[in-house]
């Protein structure tokens, strides 16, 4: 019997060998749409001999089969066992002889008897494995998910029958294997022996995978599970390709419609994943026979399909996050459309787009969290521990990973640039408020020229007036405003700390500008402080200065309110110079200056009025006075009267500063009385005269020599008299050598020589009458001065001396030195004029020609009788209508400007001086002012 089945056995191998060539040839050839080889999955290491001490046969057989199954000649590599007499032969004759009778030995030759059988069968389902994978790759290429269904079906019918044949191989494989292990235990067998090559052909060896039977076995095994997940990687990745393209960065945020393509893609991973790990349940048909290394690589598969489903969770959460972040950047754009001014919304408090960039900058911040997230999440990186005939999804991930790189780097920049343009507002904000406050103070600083320069000092007329008051409440206002500028700075800068952590570097960055703008608004603060405390120390320079001409005119005006005008006029003279003296210093304080010199100018024009009467009157009295005095011989006095009528019209000119009309009667009495100081200077001994002791004394010896003669002479020692009358003519010849015209010394003479030599005297007398009667007095020259002074001098010694009293009667009527006799005709014609004119006046108002026409009728009355009182009282009345203008008073500008040109002669600036002259005569009410008028005189005399 076992004979006949050994020939049953060389028979059939004999008839496969027939079709062995055509069989090898056809399957000989790797597929081209193999996956990868055992080889390439397996660490990359290639078939090691492991038993150095083995037959070179075996390890040829095994490495011949094993380079076989690695480039896809599955049954080729079987049939290198099977069809290879050598195999199951080698070391067998030895075996056997050694162990003849064993009964291990018939139960080998059974088990490869059933490896031979079960061959057989491999070979001939290999039409069907080949062909296996194809409808499975058309399905899923479609997304025909269902039909994939119903292909692996029928697949797993096919790899029910491979399994099978594949389990059987390794169950006779594991025999051998426990029959050699049990026998060598027991130190019967070595590992060179026949069961060892034999369950090693069937198995393969430990440390190199896709070895023996099963090993290549196993290797189609896998080459057809990959195959079939290779119309899983392909589909994936065309899925891949079509979300890759909706998702890439020029349309990740900016096309809407491209989401909805990437999510349809994604979304088709669940399903791929589903008939994934229906291909994978086909390993299970190895009933568990399976080596640790194909457990491994099963639960891998496993994880990965796994993978693939989850894959569709994230990248859905990634295009979710994506169109998230593509409304935030409308949001941001809106944001950058809608944003006001930055000044004008902080200080009007609705300033909102600092806030909204911040918020936007965070909501940045959480997909940069998010990204960071996804890339660091596990699910990411367990792809990178399997197996490599595992697939890996590599470019999922890559994508994946590219992706949230991609909208992390996108976030951190956008988040970046928004929260930059946040600082950047704020700084905005800063340099605005800046150059805004600097602008206003420049405007303010208009008003204070005495913050740059000493207003005491300068001499320009072009420097604006300062007024401390609105400077100061000007810049308390702008005071307010630094403060709720810096106040909304600050603000700012200290809500950029709500940036998330993300932006710590920008936000110090912004921060610190910021701090160096609050730094300058602070500087610019102090500045303002600093100005405005200048400004009030020089207002109240400016008011401590003007406190005396405040304290003068109080009392002015008190004066004046009390009728009191005289002190009125004085104290506001005092104001008024103080006033001038402290002109430099108002500077400081133009308002004050100008209400102090508009209540100065105010009350000048209420006292002039009111003085005026006053005035005319004083004149009035002071006239009577000159013409009693005059007329009485009183020429010292009537002078004295002149001088003080003269001052009174001074004073009240300056007070004015306006010239003073000539007063005719004034003049007249000027010249009367000058003319007999004038004949009566040399006639007497002036006390300031240097000589005045010595001819006082000379002239006082005369007189007693002269009492003394004529004491003598009347005692009747005519001889004793002489000789005194001698000695007094000696003295008298003496001083008259001095004063030739003196009086006294005249008349004394005139004594003597009446008393030395009476005849002599007569006819000395009436030759000296006969020529002074020849002078031609009408000249009223020097000489015909002398010749009245002499002719009063012999009309002293001889008043009754014919015709002389009617000459010189005749002399002062026409010198004015007497007024003619005014008979009673000539007194009605004046008085009838007089009162003409008074009647003419009463209706002439202030008409300035219908007043001249009246003053002259009224002087015409008075020549004709100076005693005449309606013309006196109609010249009064013209005097305070017209005679007096009202007070001139320069405005404050021409006032400062008068005292400049003062202050430029005191320097001998005299082209400066004039410069100013002209801008004031420019001004026609100028033209009146009395001291601009003398300074125009005092000019040109230095300018001839």
């Amino acid at each position: 019997m076992r004979r006949l089945r050994n020939i049953f056995r060389i028979l059939f191998i004999c008839i496969l060998s027939l079709g062995f060539a055509e069989v090898a040839f056809s399957s000989g050839k790797k597929d081209k749409s193999a996956p990868p080889s055992p080889e390439e999955k397996s660490d990359g290491r290639g078939y090691t001999a492991e038993y150095p001490k083995y037959p070179d046969e075996f390890n040829q057989i095994m490495e011949e089969a094993f380079n076989l199954a690695q480039n896809g000649q599955y049954l080729n590599a079987v049939h290198r066992f099977t069809r290879n007499p050598v195999t199951f032969t080698l070391k067998k004759q030895q075996y056997e002889r050694k162990r003849k009778g064993q009964p291990e030995i018939q139960p080998v030759h059974d088990s490869i008897a059933r490896v031979l059988e079960l061959e057989m069968q491999y070979t001939a389902m290999q039409a069907k494995l080949v062909s296996l994978n194809t409808g499975l790759k058309a399905s899923v290429a479609n997304s025909l998910y269902q039909q994939a269904e119903e292909n692996i079906n029928s697949i797993r019918e096919t790899l029910e029958t491979f399994s099978s044949i594949r389990n059987g191989i390794y169950d006779e494989g594991v025999k051998i294997r426990e029959l050699f292990k049990s026998l060598k235990a027991q130190k019967e067998i070595s590992d060179e022996c026949w069961l060892s090559f034999c369950e090693k052909f069937i198995l393969g060896t430990e440390k190199t995978p896709y070895t023996g039977i099963i090993g290549a076995l196993d290797a189609q095994w896998n080459s057809i599970d990959l195959g079939l997940l290779e119309a899983i990687t392909e589909k994936e990745e065309s899925l891949q390709d079509i979300f890759d393209k909706a998702m890439s960065e020029e349309l990740i945020f900016n096309s809407p419609d491209s989401y909805e393509s990437a999510r349809n893609a994604v979304m088709e991973f669940s399903p791929l994943s589903s008939t994934m790990k229906n291909i994978l349940e086909l390993k299970k048909l190895l009933a568990g026979k399976l080596s640790e290394r194909q457990k491994r690589t099963n639960k891998s598969m496993i994880e990965s399909a796994d993978f693939l489903e989850q894959a569709e969770k994230k990248n859905l959460e990634l295009i979710e996050t994506a169109q998230k972040i593509s409304l935030l950047n409308k949001k941001y754009s809106n944001a950058e459309e809608t944003k006001a001014d930055v000044m004008q919304a902080m200080r009007e408090g609705t300033e909102q787009t600092i806030k909204e960039y911040i918020s936007i900058a965070n909501e940045y911040s959480v997909f940069i969290s998010i990204a960071e997230g996804a890339r660091k999440n596990k699910w990411l990186k367990g792809t990178k521990s399997f197996a490599k005939e595992v697939p890996r999804w590599t470019k999922t991930t890559e994508s994946f990973e590219n992706s949230y790189s991609f909208i992390q780097n996108y976030c951190e920049k956008n988040g970046n640039e928004v929260l930059k343009k946040a600082g950047e507002r704020l700084l905005e904000a800063g340099d605005k408020f800046y150059e805004d406050e600097k602008n206003q103070y420049d405007q303010i600083k208009i008003l204070a020229p005495g913050i740059d320069i000493k207003l005491e000092e300068d001499e320009s007329e072009e420097t604006p007036k300062q007024h401390p008051t609105e400077f100061i409440r000007q810049t308390e206002e702008l005071l307010r405003t630094n403060k709720a500028d810096r106040k909304s700075l600050e603000d700012g800068s200290s809500s950029l700390n709500d940036a998330e952590k993300y932006y710590k570097s920008t936000v110090q960055s912004m921060q610190k500008k910021a701090g160096e703008q609050l730094k300058k608004l602070e500087q610019f603060k102090k500045t303002l402080e600093s100005n405005s405390e200048k400004i009030r120390n020089q207002q109240l320079h400016a008011r401590t200065a003007i406190n005396e001409v405040h304290m003068y005119y109080s009392r002015a005006l008190s004066a004046y309110e009390n009728e009191n005008l005289s002190t009125a006029q004085i104290n506001l003279e005092k104001a008024q110079k103080t006033y001038d003296s402290i002109i430099s210093i108002m500077k400081m304080d133009a308002d004050i200056q100008d209400q102090t010199y508009e209540n100065l100018s105010t009350l000048k024009q209420k006292i002039v009025e009111k003085q005026r009467p006053s005035l005319i009157k004083n004149l009035r009295d002071y006239k009577r006075e000159i013409r009693v005095n005059y007329y009485a011989g009183n020429y010292e006095e009537a002078n004295e009267n002149i001088i003080r009528a003269d001052n009174v019209r001074q004073e009240w000119e300056t007070f004015m500063d306006t010239p003073l009309d000539a007063d005719e009667e004034l003049e007249r009495f000027r010249q009367l009385v000058a003319t007999a100081l004038t004949i009566k200077n040399g006639r007497v001994l002036n006390p300031e005269d240097p000589l005045y002791p010595e001819m006082s004394q000379i002239l006082s010896l005369c007189d007693n020599y002269y009492t003394l003669g004529t004491s003598e002479i009347n005692k009747g020692k005519k001889r004793d008299g002489m000789a005194h009358l001698r000695k007094a003519k000696e003295k008298l010849e003496e001083l008259k050598l001095v004063y030739p015209h003196n009086h006294e010394a005249t008349i004394l003479a005139f004594k003597v020589d009446k008393i030395l030599d009476p005849k002599a005297f007569n006819n000395t007398y009436a030759n000296h009458l006969k020529e002074l009667k020849q002078i031609d007095y009408s000249k009223k020259d020097a000489t015909s001065l002398m010749g009245y002074g002499d002719l009063k001098d012999l009309q002293e010694i001889n008043p009754a001396y014919p015709g002389l009293s009617d000459f010189i009667a005749n002399i002062e009527i026409n010198w004015g030195l007497r007024e003619k006799a005014t008979d009673d005709s000539a007194k009605e014609a004046a008085e009838e004029i007089a009162q003409e004119a008074q009647k003419a006046l009463d209706s002439a108002g202030r008409d300035p020609e219908k007043l001249a026409e009246i003053k002259a009728a009224a002087n015409q009355a008075l020549s004709m009788d100076r005693t005449n009182a309606t013309a006196t009282a109609v010249l009064d009345e013209i005097a305070l209508r017209t005679g007096q203008q009202a007070a001139v008073t320069l405005n404050a500008a021409d006032e400062a400007k008068y005292q400049q040109a003062i202050r430029f002669l005191q320097n001998g600036n005299v082209v400066a001086a004039n410069a100013n002259l002209q801008e004031l005569l420019q001004n026609p009410e100028n033209l009146r002012s009395a001291k601009i008028q003398k300074l125009k005189n005092r000019i040109e005399g230095m300018l001839k």
